[in-house]
């Protein structure tokens, strides 16, 4: 039949012969939409019913209950990224415990850092005290070399 319709012999033959009883091309004949339209040919239709269609006289199976047809190609890929995207579950006392952990050494650390800035903060308040402890003697001392050499050159 194919060879009368597009005068030519079916390469994928041998394909055919491995996919025939495939549930895909077993049991969707049937289901299939055709097209219906208003001026047909007769050359560029395309068989509607499994009467018209002789695959080589092949086994169709179709006194056998009807499989169910493989996913199609986006169908699998949705399932993929699910499964991809699915968290590994971890028992939740395991987790609070880690949690529990980090946010405790979160607060050692914040509370050394506040203490070591405290220090600092001290130590810094003392070195200014000292430093203006030095000003003010080094400015008593000024004057009383400003009032020496006033009173030596009075004197003279």
């Amino acid at each position: 039949m194919y060879k009368s319709l597009q005068k030519s012999s079916f390469t994928f033959l041998h394909c055919w012969h491995e996919l025939r009883h495939a549930p895909k091309f077993a049991s969707g004949y049937s289901k299939k939409k055709t097209k219906i339209s208003e001026h047909p040919s007769p050359a560029t239709s395309s068989p509607s019913t499994l009467d018209s269609l002789n695959l080589f006289d092949f086994d169709i199976r179709i006194n056998e209950p009807s499989l169910e047809r493989p996913r199609g190609r986006n169908t699998s890929k949705e399932r993929g990224q699910k499964k991809k995207s699915k968290v590994t579950e971890v028992p939740t006392d395991s987790i609070t415990k880690m949690l529990t952990k980090i946010t405790e050494k979160r607060t050692q650390s914040k509370m050394l850092l506040l203490e070591q800035s405290n220090e600092m903060l001290k130590l810094e308040r003392e070195r200014l005290e000292i430093e203006r402890l030095r000003e003010e003697r080094e400015k008593k001392k000024g004057r009383l070399r400003n009032k020496k050499g006033r009173a030596r050159t009075i004197a003279l």
